[in-house]
């Protein structure tokens, strides 16, 4: 059976040593609707204990005033006592489990007498009570967050820092190296001249070398270092190198 919780908490002297389970639900929610017939079945189940449905949405006070974040969330209340609260969608055998923990469960005397009636059900410190119930039990996996859930964001664990240094580093040797061997093969086109035709490969050797000073300043810009800089004399290394072996 299924009443409201203004009910339980209004008329809780009616039922004092009696079980009652609240489940705080909404009508979009999935998980929601796949606990429904679970929550149902143990219902008729057992017949002794009070069983309640909470619509988060029709009664947001109420749901505040629980301290509700997640959904399905379920509540058990012992003799005035909030004794087990988790959010997740138990399966049939978890709530049979939930169920029998919280009977066996004892309340001590002084502490029930104390309580005249079932408490507001705000999220309690883990008591004594509440740790017996709950070891008993598995937690629930809980849904993953989405990246596109505006109610629970990922964090973003990339370092953004990070990343974009890898980048630049993977960059400019892509074109570095890319460049370099433009160098390396006009180089080596120059080897086959005929070596009495020495302008033809010096000529290649100085083109080499400037594009050997393009690759240098190509990985100082993708850097953003300055451009005149001594590193630039390294990319006329191509063409000493050609005018060593052709003069």
């Amino acid at each position: 059976m299924e009443t409201e919780l203004k009910g339980i908490l209004s008329n809780g002297h009616e039922y004092p040593e009696q079980v009652v389970m609240l489940w705080f639900t909404a009508s979009w929610c999935g998980p929601c609707r796949a606990f429904a017939p679970v929550f149902e079945a143990a219902s008729q189940t057992h017949p002794d204990i009070v069983f309640g449905k909470v619509d988060t949405e029709a009664e947001q006070g109420l749901a505040a005033a629980a301290q509700i974040t997640s959904i399905p969330t379920l509540m058990a209340f012992k003799q005035g006592h909030l004794v087990f609260a988790q959010p997740g969608a138990l399966p049939a055998a978890g709530l049979e489990q939930v169920i029998a923990a919280v009977r066996d469960l004892e309340i001590p005397e002084e502490e029930s007498a104390a309580s005249g009636g079932l408490i507001t059900p705000s999220r309690p410190e883990r008591g004594p009570a509440m740790d017996d119930v709950t070891e008993k039990v598995p937690a629930a996996p809980r849904r993953a967050r989405h990246l596109m859930d505006p109610s629970a964001p990922q964090r973003d664990t990339i370092n953004s820092a990070g990343t974009t240094r890898v980048q630049k580093w993977v960059m400019s040797t892509l074109v570095v190296t890319t460049i370099l061997h433009l160098a390396g093969g006009l180089l080596i086109a120059a080897w086959f001249i005929d070596p009495a035709q020495t302008a033809p490969r010096v000529g290649l050797s100085l083109i080499a070398g400037a594009f050997g000073v393009l690759a240098v300043a190509a990985g100082l810009a993708i850097h953003k270092r300055p451009l005149l800089s001594p590193w630039l004399l390294l990319g006329l290394l191509p063409a000493v190198v050609g005018l060593v072996l052709f003069l």
